[in-house]
């Protein structure tokens, strides 16, 4: 099977091509830490037999935390846990690669100064941002590179940077929301100096031969905005630079459905009797399997020839294997699935499994910063819970 044939990649050894997509999991503490409820998720997921682990994305500054129970990766924060969540899963012999992330505006804290590279409203959230100057340019690429040196230190076997999603990384590679005219803005190689100063500067910190990804976003949402040929052009600078590998997703989005889309690679009989009625406000809707295979494509046609990591809505043993066989991507990183299963690598081996059990509800994904990440469908119990609780809070919708 192709898809459990071991793969080398820089300094790693992967023993199949699923992977664990980074999650945000709402169970760090307060200040960042990592909790012993933290260190158990991983364990069963490494256990479960996945590939490879990029964990949820990591603060690289207090100022550029998304939201509540974020994990941070700086110098305040607590090196021989980060050190411990290491060692739990390389019990298992799996990499474990540490996701970089700045929020920018986008953020569901209400105590942060937002920073951005242009005054702009944030898309989804409405905040209203500081414009960083030069200075506080640099000084966010070097913090990047600070916390890619403490994952090194705590062990981690290499670095993802999240340059996607409507994060600060991809504020900078859009024209919506980069409306500078200094040397960060204003055209396509100004919008890419912060993502590609990013990686020049861990790449140097951590050295050439420990392994670097990236999510990219390829394209915004909105037709106004960053350009596919834009974005692949921009995976072409950082292939030529030395990346080791690419997972494609969108840049720029209205809503966090965008990337993680609702009842994907259901039949839309499925969705409806996965409970889309109670769910998802009456919208009876399925989106296919790897929705964002079209942007492997992009990159593959266009000359991109390091490994393409694909994530969103991958559901299938079937799936996989026929993109494998047809080289359109290289990789699967899926997270709803792993929520619900943590073993789901382990029944697929055995073949006790071409689908997985998540219907991507994404009851999981409105909790997020209220409540450890979870499956809240396991019983009738957590789901008379989490409709309770979303009749009494606003949630992530």
């Amino acid at each position: 099977m192709l898809l459990f044939e071991e793969t080398s990649l820089a300094n790693l050894t992967i023993k199949n091509k699923i992977f664990r997509a980074a999650t945000s999991e709402t169970a760090a503490n307060e200040n960042g830490d990592i909790t012993e409820n933290l260190i158990d998720f991983y364990r069963k997921l490494a256990k479960g037999g996945t590939g490879l682990i990029f964990t949820g994305h990591m603060y690289v500054e207090k100022e550029g935390q998304y939201a509540p129970y974020q994990v941070g990766l700086t110098e305040h924060n607590n090196l021989n846990r980060l050190r411990d969540l290491v060692s739990a899963v390389h019990e298992f012999n799996v990499p474990i690669i540490a996701e970089l992330s700045h929020c920018g505006s986008q953020t569901m804290m209400s105590d942060v100064n937002t920073k951005a590279p242009s005054v702009l409203p944030n898309l989804i959230y409405g905040n209203q941002p500081f414009e960083l100057s030069e200075k506080e340019i640099a000084q966010l690429i070097n913090k990047f590179k600070k916390s890619a040196s403490i994952a090194m230190l705590a062990g981690f076997d290499g670095i993802h940077i999240h340059g996607g999603n409507g994060y600060l990384i991809s504020q900078f590679s859009s024209p919506i929301t980069n409306r500078r005219k200094d040397r960060w803005g204003g055209t396509s190689d100004n919008r890419n100096r912060f993502f590609l100063e990013i990686y020049k500067a861990i790449r140097k910190e951590i050295g050439p031969n420990k392994f670097i990804s990236a999510r990219v976003g390829i394209k915004d949402v909105q037709p106004n905005g960053l350009s596919k040929n834009e974005g692949v052009d921009r995976v072409k600078i950082l292939q030529n630079l030395g990346i080791n590998a690419v997972e494609p997703t969108f840049n720029l989005m209205n809503t966090y459905r965008d990337n993680i889309k609702p009842f994907a690679g259901n039949s839309r009989l499925k969705s409806f009797l996965s409970g889309t009625f109670i769910f998802d406000k009456l919208k009876i809707q399925n989106h296919q399997e790897g929705y964002y295979l079209t942007l492997c494509d992009e990159l593959r046609l266009n000359g991109v020839t390091i490994p393409k990591i694909l994530v969103g809505g991958v559901r299938t043993l079937t799936f996989m294997e026929q993109v494998l066989l047809e080289k359109r991507a290289d990789f699967f990183a899926l997270s709803r699935p792993f929520i619900r299963e943590p073993n789901l690598v382990e029944k697929i081996k055995l073949q006790k499994t071409n689908q997985v059990a998540c219907v991507s509800c994404n009851m999981c994904f409105k909790h997020e910063g209220y409540h450890q990440t979870q499956c809240w469908r396991t019983n009738i119990s957590s789901i008379i819970r989490h409709l309770l609780f979303s009749l009494r809070h606003s949630l992530n919708n």
